[in-house]
């Protein structure tokens, strides 16, 4: 499993802050080279990018890269150069605005013969499509089945609001129930077909406890983690998206006592007054597996 609590939002031309990024304790960097960079230096900061990667940078966490969408004259580049300069350091890219399965489509086509000329093997930088319409939210299942390599799919608030024509009311506003709809739309998409599901970013950095509750909501409808813009946002995240102790130690009994039983024979078993089914197991196994890898990066 590859943890997504925290992906540190980080502009692709600014290398001391994709450099002071690689010092935090987010779970990945997010390269940005759409809505960070201005349309006069697109093509610039992608050589910068380029440049940066092809260093052989030391980077021991998960990096995604984040291209222009594919309805504009800079993705094309944005893929190939960055996968051929970078293909060893990219764990997965991020398509922003998909709204349709087509796109994905030709996303995916031009990676694998990117990989092949890059000598990545075929299918081994994920996708991520980021959903900002509503037309992406009503397509999130179609989309999420669309190719092999999705590995999550990422929600994004603000331009979701433009596009149903809400406007920017604070996205926590109400507790956040506006956007319940489409976050949960989101997330039942991607727990259909196995992958993690990302919600978009707070921009408030100064509004630690918005954060934090912004973060309990979203862990709440399902969500693995949450885009990050400032490194005081890290920490909150990585916490609430974190099985607490209580969940871990229940979800250890389930994992060994449903592992040492016959339940292939009885299909259930019984704990503390619980019956345990193959959903709930394997529930169980999630948590560990979180759990476990949360303190492998915690020690490291």
């Amino acid at each position: 499993m590859n943890l997504r609590r925290t992906l540190l939002i980080t502009p692709a031309s600014d290398e001391d802050l994709i450099r002071k990024g690689r010092t935090t304790d987010a779970d990945a960097l997010f390269l940005d080279l759409e809505d960070a960079i201005l349309s006069e230096r697109k093509d610039g900061t992608r050589s910068d990018l380029v440049e940066f990667l092809a260093s052989d940078p030391d980077i021991d966490k998960s990096v995604a890269v984040r291209i222009n969408a594919v309805t504009t004259k800079w993705w094309y580049d944005d893929l190939i150069e960055t996968v051929t300069a970078g293909g060893d350091h990219i764990d997965s890219v991020i398509v922003p605005k998909v709204s349709k399965v087509e796109q994905l489509h030709a996303v995916d086509l031009l990676l694998r013969q990117v990989e092949v000329n890059a000598g990545v093997e075929t299918g081994e930088i994920g996708l991520i499509p980021q959903l900002e319409s509503a037309t992406a939210v009503n397509n999130a299942t179609r989309i999420a089945r669309s190719v092999d390599r999705l590995t999550a799919l990422l929600f994004g608030p603000g331009d979701y609001a433009a596009s149903i024509g809400v406007g920017e009311t604070g996205e926590e506003s109400e507790v956040g129930q506006h956007w319940e709809y489409a976050r949960s739309r989101v997330v039942n998409a991607a727990r259909e077909v196995g992958i993690q599901v990302i919600d978009g970013m707070y921009p408030e950095t100064g509004d630690t406890q918005g954060f934090r509750t912004a973060c309990q909501r979203s862990r709440a409808l399902g969500f693995d983690g949450k885009t990050v813009v400032h490194p005081n946002q890290i920490h909150i995240a990585n916490e609430i998206f974190t099985p607490s102790p209580q969940d871990v130690r229940r979800a250890r009994r389930i994992y060994e006592a449903y592992t040492a039983s016959d339940h292939e024979e009885r299909g259930t078993i019984e704990i503390d007054g619980q019956v345990i089914d193959e959903e709930t197991f394997e529930m169980a196994k999630e948590i560990v597996e979180k759990a476990t890898e949360a303190d492998e990066l915690s020690d490291g």
